[in-house]
This record gives C-alpha cells, sequence and structure tokens, in this order.
C-alpha cells in the first residue's frame, strides 16, 4: 500500500548529442547542480517537476559532436 502523496516517483535515461559547446553548456548545468540542487523538468507527456541529476557521462562521438548521457530523478524537495 503506499504511503505518503509522494509516494511515486520517475526516473529517466536521457541522451543529449551535438556540436561540443552545446554539451559543455548542458554539462555545466549538471555540475552546477552537483547532483543535490533540483531543477526544473518536464518528461516528454508528463507533468512539471523537480529532478536532480547525480550520474551523467559524455562520450566522444566524432571530431565535433559528444553525447552526454544523464538519469534525472523526480524529488520532491528542492
Amino acid at each position: 500500500m503506499a504511503d505518503g502523496i509522494n509516494n511515486e516517483s520517475d526516473a529517466f535515461q536521457l541522451s543529449f548529442r551535438g556540436r561540443a559547446e552545446v554539451i559543455a553548456a548542458i554539462r555545466a548545468f549538471l555540475r552546477r547542480h552537483a547532483g543535490v540542487r533540483a531543477f526544473n523538468w518536464t518528461p516528454p507527456l508528463g507533468e512539471p517537476g523537480l529532478y536532480v541529476c547525480k550520474k551523467f557521462s559524455r562520450v566522444f562521438q566524432t571530431k565535433h559532436v559528444f553525447t552526454i548521457t544523464a538519469t534525472f530523478e523526480q524529488t520532491f524537495s528542492p
């Protein structure tokens, strides 16, 4: 049986692919939040909410293209 009003949370595996400057901006945002500071995000077909990203990795694809994979986990406190 569920307990409390925030008994269900979501997590999303995301992948961002782009040029170095775009990926650098995404990485800087994730590092600023340091896996503990929540940010607003709206998942596809979902409702806006607060999320944290505790894990992400950057992968070199080609000379000018990188990919960041990240897990956004829903949280209920800022």
